[in-house]
């Protein structure tokens, strides 16, 4: 009693100073704190080996891939999934909420089922043409008519270049000895080519720098920098219009065997080439003049300089000259 009555009896400071000090006290402890924290860690990062400087870095949780989410999905959340068996088979969820129409006026669909009164869209089962417009003339008939298109008779031509021949031969894909003949067939058995359609290959003169053989090749379309390089190497190049059935026979001869091998002879086995040359014709008209024109070594120009088209066999020639 004594104690608290001396303390009631002390003079007491005013409130504003007192205060101040205590928030003076505050600030200088706390900086002081600060100082010295600074401090300490300062000295244990100069003192840390390297490595252990970007440990804190290294404990971030890096996000995961898209392979390691499938690995959790699949591991973890998979386990608490029950096992599928017959007992456990439920139909899936409808993907739409289905929409109850026609129950009272309160509901906001009902009598009319949000459909209107009457019309052709409040029946059932409408099917109305693409284009319709209720009866007037559409868009597509008010418009006339202008252009035409041409993409069905397109002629694509699957491109090869001298430097890709070049690189099978020095690979010994392709065999040029003894002077032999480059045709479509030697290129799908080189695996340049897989499945040629019609109109064929167009031989371009791409990589002429690294191309040196000297080839007989037979094509259906080149390039006129294309027949000069390989002629300037002491080659010779033929363009041979094939048409569809001769371009199959001869890519697919293999096929063809096994459907109706049994009709061919030896020699024509042993011959392929003499099978699909055939089945060749004339080329259309519009392509005709391309074929008939010595500048593009077209096969046709012989005999447009002879100005006749007699076609004849070995056999049928032998007999006219003895004739």
């Amino acid at each position: 009693m004594k104690r608290v009555f001396k303390n009631f009896l002390a003079p007491k400071p005013s409130s504003l100073s007192f205060f101040l000090q205590k928030q003076q006290a505050a600030i200088i402890r706390s900086f002081s704190i600060s100082t010295i924290n600074n401090n300490e860690q300062k000295q244990n990062i100069e003192k840390a080996e390297p490595q252990l400087q970007f440990e804190r870095f290294r404990q971030v949780p890096k996000p995961l891939t898209k392979k390691e989410q499938y690995v959790k999905r699949v591991t973890e959340e998979n386990i608490k999934v029950e096992d599928i068996s017959l007992t456990t088979l439920k139909p899936a969820a409808p993907l739409k909420k289905k929409r109850r129409v026609g129950r009272g006026v309160g509901s906001g669909r009902g009598k009319t089922c949000g459909r209107g009164k009457g019309g052709l869209y409040s029946r059932n089962g409408i099917n109305l043409p693409v284009g319709f417009e209720g009866g007037q003339t559409p868009l597509w008939r008010r418009i006339p008519k202008f252009g035409f298109t041409n993409g069905a008779f397109k002629l694509d031509y699957e491109e090869v270049n001298l430097e890709q021949i070049q690189y099978l031969i020095d690979t010994g894909r392709i065999d040029i000895s003894n002077g032999k003949t480059i045709t479509m067939r030697t290129l799908k058995e080189a695996g340049l080519i897989k499945n040629t359609k019609y109109p064929g290959i167009k031989l371009l003169a791409k990589g002429t720098e690294f191309f040196r053989s000297k080839i007989d090749i037979e094509v259906p379309r080149a390039s006129k920098e294309a027949i000069q390089v390989i002629e300037k190497n002491g080659g010779s190049i033929r363009v041979i219009y094939y048409n569809k059935r001769s371009i199959y026979l001869m890519l697919n001869f293999e096929k063809y065997i096994k459907k109706k091998g049994y009709l061919l002879t030896e020699e024509q086995l042993q011959n392929p080439h003499n099978i699909y040359k055939k089945s060749m014709g004339l080329p259309p008209p519009k392509m005709l003049a391309y074929y008939m024109n010595e500048a593009n070594r077209g096969y046709l120009a012989p005999f447009a300089q002879a100005g006749s088209f007699e076609f004849y066999n070995l056999e049928q020639l032998e007999k006219k000259t003895e004739e």
